[in-house]
């Protein structure tokens, strides 16, 4: 018996996938030209596509908070908690908490991000 063997697809026919840094830049990139929806969804299925990440936490609190949604504090909690030494989102947290009035929490998080500016 003749076996037929199988072709790759014609090269227009593959698509190809971004990578984990690509999404999160095109997600970065959508926001910074003003598409307040379109770069949390990218975020989202990032999360879902590559799990957890500090960076994508943190870029949706800062995206929830560029536009006054709630959830700002929570995503950049979760991006605190997968990398407690996230220098961006330990700054983020220090606004969010001055902003609300909560001067003592807004120091503790600025003195964690002077610390780390310090090492690096």
């Amino acid at each position: 018996a003749i076996r037929a063997r199988s072709r790759p697809p014609p090269a227009t026919a593959r698509r190809a996938v971004p990578s984990a840094d690509e999404t999160l830049l095109l997600a970065r990139q959508l926001a910074d030209a003003g598409q307040l929806r379109a770069a949390p969804a990218v975020c989202e299925g990032y999360l879902r596509e590559h799990g957890p990440s500090a960076r994508a936490y943190d870029l949706l609190g800062l995206l929830a908070d560029t536009q006054d949604l709630a959830g700002a504090d929570e995503s950049h909690r979760r991006a605190l908690y997968l990398d407690p030494n996230h220098y961006e989102a330990l700054i983020r947290m220090a606004l969010l908490y001055e902003k609300r009035g909560e001067s003592p929490r807004a120091r503790t998080q600025n003195q964690r991000a002077e610390r780390i500016a310090q090492q690096t």
